[in-house]
């Protein structure tokens, strides 16, 4: 009697049983879906809930409009699902007032930071390389390139200016990264967050503004999503003060409009919808309002 095609291909990677079921029915997937996390209420409505497990995902935004500060708040989500931070850090620019977010634990055991010392100056072969140890050794873990935008080669980093245009070694070894990487993001229900700054498009080509980001990261990413903002959009209320009627605006946070490019939902691809989402300085993004 002829063996069962899955038995075949079973057997040919896995006689002795080690490896767990290569070949799996659409039942199964169906009935064992990825454990969700959320971003927050309002982006959660437009991505189908949450951000899956073994997923990759793409914030990008002008400069202080907020992107730091909502990737730690979905850190605080993450943790509250028992998952490990890994924070890298190529653009040396994450502080001490980053780290005020209600509810994010910041012990050296569930948060790491990693950034250059006096000693080692980290390219991004050295990054990719810390991005990939911490995949494999953390499963369930979640990766933030704090940002993708900021890696540099070797070559840039020993000759500055001269070696500008090193492009395409960025390109290259953020290729050989996702390739080697990708397989174990799913089956180890990690998550890999590339914040990325937009830069003034100058090359002629699509819209006026253009992320830095390797074209291997884009391919990849489940969920992709830009601030529409180009400026910081404070969040302003109306406060009672004291026992009378006077009424004062505040400033209790900021406002940020993301353009849902990517996702797992195919209207999200089709309709690009913009949903807000508010943060509160040092609370995180505000659910109950949104």
């Amino acid at each position: 009697m002829a063996k069962n095609f899955s038995q075949v291909v079973q057997d040919m990677f896995d006689k002795k049983g080690e490896y767990g079921d290569i070949v799996r029915s659409i039942d199964e997937m169906i009935e064992n879906p990825p454990e969700l996390i959320s971003w927050g209420p309002a982006v959660d409505a437009q991505i189908g809930g949450g951000v899956p497990e073994g997923s990759w995902i793409i914030v990008s935004g002008a400069p202080k409009i907020g992107k730091t500060t909502q990737v730690l708040s979905f850190c605080v989500n993450a943790q509250k699902q028992g998952r490990k931070i890994c924070w890298l850090c190529p653009e040396e620019r994450f502080s001490q007032q980053n780290m005020k977010i209600a509810g994010l634990d910041t012990s050296p055991e569930n948060f790491y930071v990693i950034a250059s010392s006096e000693a080692k100056i980290l390219d991004n072969e050295d990054w990719f390389k810390i991005a990939d140890a911490f995949i494999k050794e953390n499963p369930r873990g979640v990766l933030v390139f704090d940002t993708i935008s900021a890696m540099a080669s070797g070559k840039v980093i020993a000759s500055g200016v001269a070696a500008s245009a090193d492009m395409g070694k960025k390109n290259s070894t953020a290729n050989t990264f996702v390739e080697g990487i990708r397989a174990f993001v799913r089956v180890n229900k990690c998550v890999v967050i590339c914040i990325a700054q937009v830069y003034t498009n100058v090359g002629g080509y699509g819209g006026e503004l253009s992320e830095k980001v390797p074209m291997a990261v884009k391919h990849q990413a489940d969920t992709w999503m830009c601030a529409s903002n180009t400026v910081p959009s404070p969040w302003v209320v109306n406060r009672r003060i004291g026992v009378g009627d006077k009424c004062v605006e505040q400033i209790i946070g900021q406002k940020i409009t993301w353009k849902i490019k990517t996702s797992k939902r195919v209207d999200a691809f089709i309709l690009n919808p913009k949903v807000e989402s508010f943060f509160e300085f040092g609370k995180g993004t505000a659910r109950t309002y949104e």
